[in-house]
């Protein structure tokens, strides 16, 4: 057996989240062999290889695996970063590597996770030298991160724990932490998604990354329970799925908010697992030649049973009512919806004629669902109304169905009321 010590506490840092990211996918695939608390794991020497064997064994697993499109970039591909961190964990590649993402050097892995060394002890610390930021209590033998780990130096981020920024540092660390933290962006990899080119404007490819709040991680991990941290495991996959349909769509972190919190499974499958809420944070990474920036982090808070149902249960007067208003509302989010249609239009040169309302609308409907006021509700009522009115004067055929289906659905809503 194997003790980790956490050293270091959950924070917003990306490299302390997909630390522990890895860290959790490890005790996940071992729990029956393992136990942990807030502060170590301890973990069959044979953790790793398991891990990897359960991979083999699940075919969606693996193909999220290698489909991790995030790059090595910059110094990354000069000096073969893939092919050293390979020979660091017992698995040499004769000649470079030519790995060029992180999706193949799993793969590599994968297919070669009976090379993977025994886990030992070893403590989750982030030390300083002069020029490096090293995670491990090691300064010896240790290995050089890939980009995507130091993305925290281009942001105000701090670890309260080194007290310190990661702006003058690169980061270095045992090969044991640096497979983990691969790991980790692997569990938490949502999507690779290139932006619509704007003119003359280069685009932008974003990567985006779906953690655990720092507050979960530490209760799932003090709660000693290997089902609950299952369970939590297995709802953020869904999530995950969910966010992927979602970005690809190109919608407003808004809509995806939206659909998160609206959505009647993801609800269920928390009420079925008796957890009430699921805290997860959204990142968006943008490579920029030879680095990575941190763009925008989003907060997902779901509930099993959220404060707007209460509210959507007095404006209809029953649960059943207010159960087919949600249903409702649910579906008006989705991408495939004539609102979201419209909304989308705002970034094309001639917008729909209805897409400002529309976009006043969606904005109501999150200040209610999001913060629980009714007003909200109301005013998405007034400006999808206003959007319906607008339209019924086109003769386009196209504004003709949507101010139809406008109407449709503001007639549902008010059967409801």
């Amino acid at each position: 057996m194997a003790e980790l010590k956490l050293l270091i506490k959950p924070d917003n840092t990306f490299l302390t989240q997909i630390i522990y990211e890895g860290l959790l996918l490890l005790l996940q695939h071992n729990l029956d062999q393992s136990s942990f608390h807030y502060n170590k794991i301890i973990l069959p020497s044979y953790s790793l290889r398991k891990l990897f064997e359960n991979v083999i064994r699940d075919k969606s697993l693996r193909d999220e695996f290698v489909s991790v499109r995030t790059a090595f970039v910059g110094n990354d591909k000069k000096y073969d970063l893939p092919g050293q961190i390979l020979k660091s964990v017992g698995v040499p590649l004769k000649g470079k590597s030519g790995i060029t993402y992180i999706g193949q050097l799993l793969e590599v892995l994968i297919n070669n996770y009976t090379k993977l060394p025994d886990l030992r002890d070893s403590s989750l610390i982030y030390k300083r030298t002069s020029n490096s930021l090293i995670i491990g209590s090691a300064l010896q033998d240790v290995v050089s991160a890939p980009q995507i780990f130091k993305v925290d130096r281009y942001t105000g981020f701090t670890t309260a724990d080194l007290n310190t920024t990661y702006n003058r540092y690169g980061v270095k660390g045992e090969p044991f932490w640096v497979l983990i933290g691969l790991l980790g962006i692997a569990s938490s990899y949502v999507v690779q998604y290139r932006e619509p080119k704007s003119g003359s404007k280069v685009s932008k490819i974003s990567y985006y990354y779906l953690f655990f709040s720092p507050d979960e991680m530490l209760e799932m991990l003090a709660s000693r329970n290997p089902k609950y941290l299952y369970n939590l495991m297995t709802l953020k996959r869904i999530v995950v799925t969910k966010l992927r349909e979602l970005i690809n769509s190109n919608l407003p972190s808004e809509i995806i908010i939206l659909s998160l919190m609206l959505d009647t499974n993801i609800m269920a499958e928390l009420a079925k697992n008796e957890i009430d809420h699921l805290f997860l944070q959204l990142y968006r990474v943008v490579n920029e030649g030879n680095t990575y920036k941190i763009y925008n982090t989003t907060l997902l808070n779901l509930y099993s049973t959220p404060y707007y149902l209460d509210v959507l249960e007095k404006i209809t007067g029953s649960s059943d009512k207010s159960e087919n208003l949600l249903s409702i509302l649910n579906k008006m989010v989705q991408p495939n919806s004539p609102l979201i249609w419209s909304i989308n239009s705002m970034d094309k040169k001639n917008k729909d004629p209805d897409a400002d309302h529309a976009f006043r609308a969606l904005m109501e409907l999150y200040r209610f669902i999001v913060y629980g006021d009714p007003r909200g509700f109301y005013g998405f009522l007034r400006e999808l109304t206003n959007a319906k009115t607008i339209l019924e004067g086109e003769k386009n055929e196209k504004y003709k169905n949507r101010a139809r289906y406008y109407s449709r659905r503001l007639t549902e809503i008010s059967k409801t009321l």
